[in-house]
């Protein structure tokens, strides 16, 4: 199932006091983080309300890379929430059932599937945002208030393409933003890769890390986590015994005392960094079934030989059609 994961007021206002280093805007009221079926996190969206109430969208990418990188960490404080609206139960069904990358060959065929189902959805998202403007202009007590359902129906897109961040005021009227937004993103998104199908290669080849590397690496954000975070962050293929390492930041490097060089595409248990034990088995399961985990107790080495305790939480996520897992990892003092 889709995770809509909504940071409200009180959540936001606990996110300042243990974050305050971090500015988080008071205008910000409520921040929602969609994450796939897979665990990773999709996107993030930022609701700000002015002093006379009004809420309006707030951009995401003013708060800066490393506040961006803590709410992502912080979810697990919100509420998952999914839409009770019953009309909404065969577009969330669509959503689950999205097809899946098997093999490299079918690419195109289900990218072309996705979309066809995902303007299906919308387009019965719509029908039923229409139909509760109708139902709200039976009831309205006032012309005033006639023309303004009026409005919102003008405003809202035909076409799922059309969807964007101006007109959330719109759909949040209707309580339907959130389910949207999932809509959207995953039309942005490349489809998701079958955990269950048989690889097709036992390895990843120099050319896919390079090209999974840059594609990770090509958002100003995604970049700016990287260079100023100080956390240790780590992007490696899946594989439990034969993991690659596709990118670390300076951070991971100080924290494990070893060079780019030294760890560039190799497996992550020959660096020594890692080790096979019961606990890394247990996060690797997680990541499996789960999607993720937030704050798993573990063991890195330094080059030293020097034993580390850190806590772990990681996502698996989806890049160029392919799944890797994304760790963030924290040094326990």
């Amino acid at each position: 199932m889709h995770a809509i994961t909504v940071l409200d007021k009180e959540a936001l206002a606990a996110f300042r006091a243990e974050h305050p280093w971090l500015d988080l805007p008071e205008q910000v009221v409520e921040i929602t983080i969609h994450f796939s079926v897979d665990g990773g996190p999709r996107s993030m969206a930022a609701v700000q309300a002015a002093q006379d109430g009004e809420r309006s969208p707030f951009d995401i990418d003013s708060l800066g890379a490393e506040c961006i990188l803590a709410l992502v960490a912080y979810a697990p404080h919100g509420v998952t929430v999914q839409p009770e609206n019953p009309k909404l139960g065969p577009i969330w069904r669509i959503l689950e059932s999205l097809p899946r990358v098997t093999k490299s060959a079918e690419v195109e065929r289900v990218e072309e599937e996705r979309r066809a189902l995902l303007d299906d959805a919308f387009n019965r998202l719509r029908d039923i945002a229409l139909q509760q403007i109708e139902d709200k202009k039976t009831k309205a007590a006032s012309p005033a208030a006639i023309g303004r359902l009026t409005e919102i129906a003008a405003a809202l897109p035909t076409t799922l393409n059309g969807v964007a961040d101006e007109q959330m005021p719109a759909w949040a009227q209707l309580d339907l933003w959130g389910v949207v937004a999932v809509l959207r993103d995953e039309l942005s998104f490349p489809a998701d890769q079958d955990l269950t199908a048989p690889e097709e290669e036992p390895f990843f080849s120099r050319d896919t890390l390079a090209k999974a590397a840059a594609t990770a690496m090509s958002g100003p954000i995604v970049q700016a986590m990287f260079d100023l975070s100080p956390c240790a962050l780590s992007l490696s293929t899946l594989g439990g015994t034969q993991s690659h390492y596709i990118r670390v930041n300076q951070s991971y490097l100080d924290l494990v005392g070893r060079s780019w060089d030294q760890l560039r595409e190799h497996e992550m248990l020959s660096t020594g960094v890692v080790s096979a034990d019961e606990a890394r088995r247990r996060r690797l399961h997680l990541l499996d079934t789960d999607g993720g985990y937030v704050s798993e107790p573990a063991e890195i080495f330094h080059a030293s030989g020097q034993k580390i305790p850190v806590s772990i939480s990681a996502r698996r996520i989806s890049i160029a059609g392919q799944l890797f897992d994304f760790e963030i990892i924290t040094p326990q003092r």
